[in-house]
This record gives C-alpha cells, sequence and structure tokens, in this order.
C-alpha cells in the first residue's frame, strides 16, 4: 500500500492493527514511539510496528500490568 498523505499513513496503521488482531496479537505499547516510518523499495513509504515487549499471542505470556512498589 502506498503511504500518500495522513490518510495512507493512517490506512496503514489500520491495516497493521487489523492484521494483529486477526492473528489474536495484542501489543499494549501501541506507542508512536514504536511506529516507524520511513521509504522502503521502489521509494514507497511503508509505515511498521516494533517493540513487542509488552505484547501477547493467543493471551500468552500472560502480562501482570499492575505495578508494586
Amino acid at each position: 500500500m502506498k503511504l500518500l498523505g495522513p490518510t495512507g499513513f493512517c490506512k496503514q496503521v489500520a491495516c497493521i492493527a487489523a492484521t494483529m488482531h486477526l492473528a489474536n496479537v495484542s501489543n499494549l505499547d501501541y506507542l508512536p514511539k514504536n511506529i516507524l516510518y520511513g521509504r522502503g523499495k521502489e521509494d514507497r513509504r511503508e509505515v511498521a510496528l516494533f517493540d513487542f515487549d509488552l505484547a501477547t499471542i493467543d493471551g500468552w505470556p500472560p502480562l501482570n500490568m499492575s505495578r508494586q512498589s
């Protein structure tokens, strides 16, 4: 998918989220700092999500999000 302006960016991010949902992957660190934007092959602009430290596949591993001091 070509990335043309804000609409293309939003479509690619929505596509990433939909693909992860279909694969039953939950990324709990879906922040702007974890979204890469750049140029790929043939000068296409692309979006990628990275940093899956806080992620689960099919609910595994169970994440304890409460922090105890």
